[in-house]
């Protein structure tokens, strides 16, 4: 009798002991969740729920301004042996996971803080949704309808949910030129992230769009993250969800042949335009203010998302200001121009334009007007310099063709008076005069026959008739 009553005060002990251990517990009620629950670094949340039969998920809502980073662990007892499933393996941030239950039953819920160095801590809402109700627990983007002011802290992802018809889809993240985001975008089919239907880019770096396909109305989840090498950057954003028809109205517009001016691009930025051209052959120009160290790329996509890419300006560091392609049907062009300095550290205001083969700006036209200042300085300095230089040297040149004569011989009429009484007529000594070998007026070369004499020591020029003086001369 003694030993009956030990073994049911050990059992009603146990009993109370279980009771109260599962009672310290929080419940999750389906489709409920629970707000403003905190994990601190290191640390562990249970919870307990009554589920009917049927697919769960459970989804812990993390708010950005916190790293926290979590694993989820859904078990049949108590004691966490017997696991239904893990939201994932290792260290890193595991919020959501999926399971099925064949009957009504009672599954407790682990949330394990599961960074590297077990350091991280933060506010969270977790929940747990049927199939029907898992999709609202995310903030929602409408299709054709951008998210305005959302931000994006360093090493973090924002969540969203969209609800589509079937057709063709484009995801875009704008961001401004000043900011220095970096994102990547996971487009799934299932909150959990394991049914991937389009990703922006692969390895760090910004990849701020990606287009996918539907074959039916779904929905989709979209995560948003912070991609940069170091994963320091954050910023306000915008993001919206577009089909075919909208989607070119997102970035600025470039008319054809009619630049966009006033246009800034920061260090380690990219800027997006779109163009609608007509088929033809094509050349984008940008000039930038010589005052400016900028030193660009320029990209051309026929996608929104850059992987249909027709032209590239450069390989490579360095500045590539210019691009040309050709249409063979009419079309919309995606325009991307990049800082493309060795160290992205360029900045500056630029103009872009789209031009066909009969707007092209010529030389005169690509030069800033900073540049025609230094230009008319130089040309102030310089074009009297060489005009006096032209003029000395042509005044040297007449000069020198002045003192060039020839001696002929000259009539006893055209000697003058003073001259005369010096000259013998007995033939013993001859009379000469010089004249210029080219006449002074024309320049034409002297005839030495039939000088046409027309007064003292004056001869007349058989082109121009203009006068040329002799000089006397004893020989």
């Amino acid at each position: 009798m003694d030993r009956q009553r030990l073994v049911l005060g050990i059992l009603l002990v146990s009993i109370f002991i279980l009771t109260g251990t599962v009672s310290a517990q929080d419940d999750l009620v389906a489709n409920s969740p629970r707000t403003d629950e905190y994990l601190s670094s290191g640390s562990t949340n249970d919870y307990v729920s009554n589920l009917e039969a049927g697919h769960w998920t459970v989804v812990t809502y993390l708010d950005s301004w916190y790293d926290l980073e979590v694993k989820i662990t859904i078990s049949w007892d108590i004691s966490g042996l017997n696991i239904i499933a893990v939201s994932g393996s290792g260290t890193g941030n595991y919020p959501s996971v999926d399971f099925t239950l064949n009957s009504s039953s009672t599954v407790y819920i682990t949330v394990s803080e599961n960074s590297i160095y077990h350091d991280t801590s933060g506010y969270y809402d977790i929940g747990i949704y049927d199939d029907n109700h898992v999709s609202g627990i995310y903030p929602s983007i409408a299709a054709n309808v951008p998210r305005t002011d959302e931000y994006l802290y360093s090493g973090s992802t924002n969540y969203y949910v969209s609800e589509l018809e079937a057709g063709h889809w484009t995801v875009v993240v704008y961001l401004e030129s000043s900011d220095d985001l970096e994102v990547k975008i996971t487009v799934s089919s299932d909150i959990l992230g394991l049914n991937i239907i389009g990703v922006s880019g692969s390895g760090t770096g910004n990849y701020p769009s990606v287009d996918f396909t539907l074959n039916s109305n779904s929905s989709v989840y979209i995560a948003v993250s912070e991609n940069s090498v170091y994963h320091d950057t954050s910023d306000y954003y915008e993001i919206g969800v577009y089909d075919d028809s909208h989607v070119s109205g997102i970035y600025p517009a470039i008319a054809a042949n009619v630049p966009r001016t006033d246009e800034y691009l920061y260090s380690e930025s990219t800027n997006y335009y779109v163009s609608n051209l007509e088929a033809g052959h094509w050349t984008i120009v940008t000039n930038y203010d010589s005052w400016y160290d900028l030193e660009v790329k320029i990209t051309v996509s026929l996608d929104i998302s850059g992987s249909d890419i027709i032209a590239v300006s450069g390989s490579g560091t360095g500045n590539y200001p210019g691009v040309d392609f050709t249409l063979n049907s009419s079309s919309t062009v995606y325009i991307a121009v990049s800082e493309n300095s060795v160290y992205h550290d360029t900045s500056g205001y630029y103009e872009i334009g789209i031009y066909d083969d009969s707007h092209v700006p010529g030389l005169l036209a690509s030069i800033n007007p900073d540049d025609w200042i230094i230009i008319i300085i130089l040309a102030i300095i310089f074009i009297p310099i060489c005009v006096g230089g032209i003029i000395g040297r042509r005044s040297e040149s007449k000069g020198r063709e002045s003192y060039e004569t020839i001696a002929v011989e000259a009539p006893i009429h055209v000697i003058p008076d003073e001259y005369k009484e010096s000259v013998r007529y007995d033939g013993s000594e001859t009379t000469t005069v010089r004249l210029p070998l080219k006449c002074p007026s024309c320049g034409a070369e002297v005839s030495f026959e039939g000088i046409d004499w027309v007064g003292p020591l004056e001869a007349k020029c058989g082109f121009c008739g203009g006068t040329m003086r002799a000089t006397f001369e004893r020989v």
